[in-house]
């Protein structure tokens, strides 16, 4: 998206800057040379860094086009906003706003568009995969987790510390209909907290109805007396207990049918991790807008092609 946006929005700037990837950074030449000249000559200031201040002073207002290319590009590759200011001509606070104003408006049509499917949804898209194994499936939960920068209170880095990870992160629960389609995203929580606390929490129980199959891997087992009194099922593989050597092989068959369908949700992640901002957040965006940010990332990989290929 941001390949086809750059060329056609600013080509005036494409043509005084080059943006080239080395050894994992970005450098950016602005063609500083030309381009400080001309700003000694209108000006008569000298100094480089006088220089610098004068275009940040004397820079124009975004159009609604470049604020939309700024956004996806702090999506898409997370690009410090420092680089961002300096591809757009403007000051870095004015960068941050663009790109938070921009996640508001799309926050705000997410939500507006975005669905629990109803059964009768869930059974006319669903792939032959599920109806020949799990028929009675309505949703395939899974949790990820996103680094973070390291918190400012020691109360924060208990709750954000994650063992998995072995450092600090943010948690959030993944639903994926049989169709590959993200039906509920969970809002962000510390990386201390269960798979299993979130899924109670975040209140997804209460869309099941009875009779229907939720499958997830063994990080959930403690969410099935919940779902019991909801009258419905937890799909999960078989997992070793004590005093156990090893798998029947019916519980073999049993968990490889559970985790060639399960696989779909961590497909759905993988989607939503290509957004490197997915990667590491800063403080300052986690704290606030981590749960928007999951949204529309969301409501963006509903709009790639089919997670799952109907079969002819």
């Amino acid at each position: 998206m941001c390949q086809a946006f750059f060329p056609r929005l600013m080509p005036d700037q494409r043509q005084d800057k080059t943006m080239r990837e080395a050894k994992g950074q970005y450098r950016v030449n602005f063609g500083a040379k030309k381009e400080g000249s001309t700003v000694r000559r209108k000006t008569r200031i000298k100094k480089p860094q006088k220089i610098r201040e004068f275009r940040i002073l004397s820079s124009k207002a975004l159009l609604k086009e470049e604020k939309t290319l700024l956004y996806f590009m702090k999506l898409r590759f997370n690009m410090p906003f420092t680089l961002l200011a300096q591809l757009f001509h403007v000051h870095r606070t004015t960068a941050s706003d663009v790109f938070k104003n921009v996640l508001a408006n799309h926050h705000q049509v997410a939500c507006a568009l975005m669905h629990w499917p109803t059964r009768k949804a869930v059974d006319g898209t669903m792939p032959e995969c599920f109806k020949t194994k799990f028929p009675r499936t309505r949703c395939v939960l899974d949790a990820s987790e996103v680094k973070i920068e390291a918190p400012s209170e020691v109360a924060s880095q208990v709750l954000f510390y994650s063992n998995y990870k072995a450092s600090h992160t943010i948690k959030f629960l993944v639903s994926i209909s049989p169709s590959g389609f993200i039906s509920y995203i969970s809002d962000a929580y510390g990386g201390r907290t269960t798979d299993a606390q979130i899924t109670t929490e975040s209140g997804i129980l209460h869309f099941l109805e009875s009779g229907d199959e939720v499958m997830c891997d063994k990080g959930f087992p403690s969410i099935e007396s919940d779902l019991l009194d909801l009258n419905t099922f937890l799909v999960m593989p078989p997992f070793k207990r004590r005093n156990m050597l090893q798998f029947s092989d019916e519980e073999n068959k049993v968990g490889y049918k559970i985790a060639s369908i399960r696989i779909h949700v961590e497909r759905a992640i993988a989607r939503m991790k290509q957004f490197e901002i997915l990667k590491f957040l800063e403080r300052s965006l986690f704290l606030d807008y981590m749960d928007q940010i999951l949204v529309c990332i969301a409501f963006i990989v509903n709009h790639f092609p089919p997670l799952i290929k109907q079969q002819k």
